[in-house]
């Protein structure tokens, strides 16, 4: 009578559906993982115009009327960081309002007061490179919000 030993190992099929499962949830994985990246970068924008808003409505309380600013940096940033042009040692209108981004930024900001009592401060973005730009929102009366569909980058 033969006895058959207890198998002390994998086959090759079993270890290949190991590696096609691996293989699958891994694809799944960086897809989402890339687009947490992309909605990260893009949260930038409304943690830059929460600090705008609040430096707006202190500049309000201190000279009684909103402030404009020039859009910085000038063109819209794309996948990459740009450096902000104002700092705490340049004079531009930035300065005045006294706002400006710790670092680099992958978004443009601008503020426009059409009126002493009410001003619009806007952020766009663009960092998968697309050319569709994402729009971000903020006003004397309401939090940053997205203007732009959700899947905008």
């Amino acid at each position: 009578m033969s006895r058959s030993r207890p198998q002390d190992a994998f086959t090759l099929i079993e270890l290949m559906i190991v590696v096609a499962i691996i293989g699958i949830l891994a694809s799944i994985a960086s897809s989402e993982f890339y687009h947490m990246l992309m909605r990260a970068r893009r949260a930038e924008t409304v943690v830059m115009l929460d600090g705008i808003r609040t430096a707006e409505h202190a500049y309000m309380h201190e000279w009684e009327v909103y402030t404009s600013c020039v859009a910085q940096p000038p063109v819209v940033p794309g996948r990459t960081q740009v450096v902000f042009p104002a700092t705490i040692f340049t004079s531009l209108d930035w300065n005045l309002l006294g706002w400006v981004p710790d670092s680099h930024v992958y978004g443009q900001y601008g503020v426009l007061a059409p009126t002493a009592d009410t001003f619009i401060a806007d952020g766009y973005t663009d960092i998968d490179g697309d050319s569709v730009l994402a729009h971000t929102q903020a006003t004397q009366a309401s939090k940053p919000q997205m203007i732009t569909n959700n899947l905008t980058y």
